[in-house]
């Protein structure tokens, strides 16, 4: 909206890193590290697996005795040619995560192939009057009408990007990502006029600059958010280099919280529940030599608004766990799970099963229809409110009770599913079960014994690793989404140009499941080296809710978008369209942009060594809700070709990452 806002030691290290070397499961230290590369052809078929619903690994016992390896290091990589884990490398990749040659092992190599002779044709750019409010901004479609604003409506996102000068620059910039307004449509990308020009917001650099020590490089390693409330995930979630984690937004959604992880653990990659419940960062434990992915309980709320206000049909209290609308006030990381297979986790992502409705339909004491109400409507210090949520009453399903989260490790060819069943169940049990649990919840802070507790005060909560798969062929897994709701797939992207669908059994939702319902279901050719899957929030082939059915993604080595679209089964799909463009140097990454109060369908790329951000319109645009009179989309306003080039922004650096949400 809108104005008003995761032992065969291959390489020596240092004798203190192997005192926790072990056989077994990945409990402490070094043990994640004994014969990461041997369980490679373990499998049969299209892949083999390797641990148990508890987590415990199964790994074969680690040979080479002395402890060295014979065979050679890959350039650019953490592991040998045998597919095992070099220490040193790893040590070493740790601290470029977020500079050009981290960007590259994450991402592979630009292709210096030709590219596409194909330029897609753009509208003429548009500036609104001096009179108006958005001097300096330009809009394509539509006709100005300075009499009203109408039903004003951006989608703001933040773009990832590394700085010819990192002194210069935070290396993370917010951009407007479509507008409508004053009966246009903008759907080029650019500063916004609603905050400080420049490619640094000022309150975001002044807030976390100081919280990156001298000489470290300020652009994130990742950046995440939820998705499963739609328009109502308003902000980001930063990773740094340091450990720090950090949220940036819009002017409506301005909180600037912050959570530090532990020292020596390296953020590679962030995933948020649907509902903005937690946060999930995939880690590099430099110091215990493992892969974890860490907990960050999250809460919503408003810190200017006053005592007992709330942000939005927000929670009037601080309620980290529960479902939120993404203006993060409170973020404590609530401990680790050990990825026992998996020393080098480099992508995430997560589902709890819960969609848009079912997180906002939320009813008082005695009514189960609509109208519904909002949280802020429901203090839980009330105990007939309270009631609601519990098992059986009215509210109980619109907080998640299970879900999954899909970890990759890139150079280890390898996919990890968590169950955090446990998580929900836990959380349940403490603010919907008894009294005396919830009274536990009211005294919120930072310290391992104040709410939310830690792992180590409540185990009973942590997380579990179902299993890990080891992708068959060598084949390296490079990007993952799994899908929100009702579809349990998680669809996950190899270097070689395949998107692996993967079935998710129960566990994206409150069923029963077993370790063996993970499993290939099935594949579709796509482009060669993916870097990104991006969720499909709108596709003019549908007209629904399409974030189930079809991904985009953005192959690097073809310097290509896709949009695959998945059969009824859920277990095939094809290509529904493509483009290339010439301006498209280096596509890395890419989000389709939310939409309030028209029907766009607009896409955000990351060009890397473009060193730019651009916009392409791929459906009609409908003004629904603008009321200006000389509309001129009152019918949808097409395009010449199936694509239309919105705008770019070119950058002082390289972009590698984009999130965005409409702006509440």
């Amino acid at each position: 909206m809108n104005v008003p806002y995761k032992c065969r030691i291959l390489l020596l290290v240092a004798a203190a890193a192997l005192t926790a070397c072990g056989g077994g499961g990945g409990g402490g230290g070094g043990g994640n590290l004994a014969a990461l590369g041997a369980a490679a052809g373990a499998g049969t078929g299209a892949a083999g697996s390797s641990g148990s619903a508890d987590g415990a690994s199964n790994q074969a016992p680690a040979t080479g005795g002395s402890g060295t390896t014979t065979a050679p290091p890959v350039a650019g990589d953490v592991v040998d040619t045998g597919g095992s884990v070099s220490v040193p490398g790893y040590q070493a990749m740790a601290t470029q995560l977020n500079k050009a040659a981290g960007i590259e092992y994450r991402y592979g190599k630009g292709t210096a192939a030709a590219g596409t002779s194909t330029t897609y044709a753009g509208p003429a750019a548009n500036k609104y009057p001096a009179s108006s409010r958005f001097t300096n901004m330009v809009w394509q479609v539509g006709s100005y009408d300075g009499s009203s604003e109408g039903d004003y409506s951006t989608t703001m996102g933040q773009v990832s990007w590394l700085p010819d000068n990192p002194t210069q620059y935070l290396g993370v910039s917010t951009f407007e990502l479509l507008a409508q307004r004053s009966n246009t449509f903008s759907e080029s990308p650019q500063l916004s006029w609603v905050l400080a020009p420049g490619l640094d917001d000022p309150a975001t650099k002044a807030s976390y600059r100081s919280l990156i020590p001298a000489g470290v490089q300020t652009n994130p390693v990742a950046m995440g958010r939820c998705y499963g409330r739609l328009t109502w995930c308003a902000q980001t979630i930063m990773a740094f280099q340091n450990g720090l984690l950090a949220t940036t937004g819009s002017n409506t959604a301005d909180n600037r919280t912050t959570a530090q992880l532990g020292a020596g653990k390296v953020p590679t990659a962030v995933a948020v529940t649907n509902g903005g419940e937690f946060a999930l960062v995939t880690v590099w434990d430099t110091v215990n030599l493992k892969g974890q992915v860490a907990l960050v309980a999250l809460a919503g709320g408003c810190k200017h608004c006053p005592p007992g206000g709330s942000y939005w049909g927000e929670w009037t209290s601080i309620v980290p766990g529960l479902p939120n609308l993404g203006n993060i006030a409170f973020m404590k990381v609530i401990g680790y799970v050990d990825l026992p297979d998996m020393i080098a986790p480099t992508e995430i992502s997560v589902t709890t099963g819960m969609d848009n409705e079912q997180l906002q339909r939320v009813y008082p004491p005695g009514r189960c229809a609509d109208p519904f109400t909002s949280h802020e409507q429901l203090p839980l210090t009330v105990e007939a409110n309270r009631q609601t949520f519990m098992a059986g009453a009215c509210n109980y399903n619109t907080n998640a009770h299970g879900g999954v989260a899909v970890v990759l490790s890139k150079s280890e060819g390898k996919v990890a599913f968590v169950n955090l069943k446990p998580l929900f169940d836990y959380y349940q049990s403490m603010y919907f079960g008894t009294s005396a649990n919830f009274q536990k919840t009211l005294t919120v802070g930072q310290e391992p014994a104040q709410w939310p507790l830690t792992f180590e005060q409540a185990p009973a909560q942590k997380p579990t690793v179902i299993k890990t798969i080891v992708l068959a062929d060598k084949k390296r897994p490079t990007a993952v989404k799994a899908a929100l709701y009702s579809t349990q797939r998680a669809w996950v992207a190899t270097e070689d140009g395949t998107l692996q669908i993967y079935s998710l059994g129960n566990y994206a939702s409150n069923g029963s499941a077993v370790p063996g319902d993970i499993a290939l279901t099935g594949s579709v050719p796509i482009g060669k080296n993916p870097t990104a899957l991006a969720y499909v929030k709108h596709d003019p082939a549908e007209r629904t809710v399409t974030l189930n059915n079809n991904v985009i993604v953005v192959s690097r080595g073809d310097k290509k978008i896709q949009w695959v679209h998945f059969n009824a089964d859920r277990n095939s799909g094809s290509i529904r369209r493509e483009f290339q463009d010439s301006r498209l140097k280096d596509p890395v990454w890419a989000e389709d942009a939310d939409n309030h109060g028209t029907e766009s369908f607009v896409l955000t790329v990351a060009d890397y060594e473009g060193r730019q951000v651009l916009n392409y319109r791929y459906g009609p645009i409908t003004f629904l809700t603008n009321t200006g009179t000389n509309n001129a989309c009152a019918s949808p306003c097409g395009m010449a070709q199936s694509f239309e080039f919105g705008g770019a922004y070119a950058l002082p650096g390289k972009a590698y990452q984009i999130t965005g949400a409409n702006v509440p």
